[in-house]
């Protein structure tokens, strides 16, 4: 693992060999980061967030307990993640956008592959086969 000399990474927390963490980031105790994984500036990341194998996770976003993002899922900056959230592998979230999930029970799922526009919010699980033009109707 390689952090920049200001960033703040837990004894208690765990990084891949090749993760980066970013400066002024801040990783707390439990939280895994996976294999690969980039961490961009002004991070915050808390404790039991488990981030997968070749995210990229963009400046100033801050992903709280209970965020859960698959294999290569990246985090535009400034994006939000709050309460107990599965961010499937392979999505993209915007710029500015904000995921909130339940604070406690079964877990938000956005489904693989899923693409967030900047500055959205997001309180409900997206399905595989979501279509917002549906919804919409």
């Amino acid at each position: 693992m390689n952090a920049h000399p200001t960033a703040v990474l837990s004894q208690q927390a765990h990084a891949g060999e090749f993760a980066y963490i970013g400066a002024f980031s801040v990783v707390q105790p439990g939280a895994d980061i996976g294999e690969g994984t980039k961490v961009g500036s002004h991070v915050s990341i808390a404790e039991k967030v488990i981030l997968g194998e070749g995210c990229i996770i963009g400046p100033g976003c801050v992903l709280e307990s209970g965020t859960v993002l698959e294999k290569d899922v990246i985090l535009g900056a400034r994006v939000v993640v709050s309460g107990r959230v599965v961010i499937g592998a392979g999505s993209i979230v915007g710029p500015g956008a904000v995921v909130l999930g339940p604070a406690e029970g079964a877990p938000m799922q956005l489904a693989e592959g899923t693409t967030i526009e900047p500055n959205v919010v997001i309180t409900e699980e997206i399905a595989a086969d979501f279509d917002i033009l549906k919804k919409v109707e």
